[in-house]
């Protein structure tokens, strides 16, 4: 289907992320690793989380090809004017993290 997506439930979330992963893979849109896929575990850095490219208060849509996947960590630190892929490898980017915490 071509219409957007339902992200409102946690239920729609997960549906949602895993058609995203059966057309893009395993690795994270952004660094290029390959990302977590547990339910069990929230809010872990390397965990796949949904990430719209042109972001939702820019304009953007639910639609399958505003969609992708990125690490937790990638998503957050994504610089939101500058849609380009990262250049930093993951690795990198949890040292930056963790010489500032």
């Amino acid at each position: 289907s071509h219409g957007p997506m339902k992200l409102d439930t946690r239920k729609a979330r997960n549906r949602a992320l895993q058609k995203i992963r059966e057309r893009d893979g395993d690795n994270c849109h952004w660094c290029g690793e390959p990302m977590m896929f547990s339910i069990a575990i929230r809010n872990h850095p390397q965990l796949a989380s949904i990430e719209h490219l042109r972001e939702k208060w820019k304009g953007g849509s639910d639609r399958m090809c505003n969609l992708v996947l990125a690490h937790l960590i990638c998503n957050q630190r994504r610089n939101a004017a500058d849609p380009k892929p990262m250049s930093n490898r993951l690795s990198r980017i949890l040292d930056l993290q963790n010489m500032r915490d």
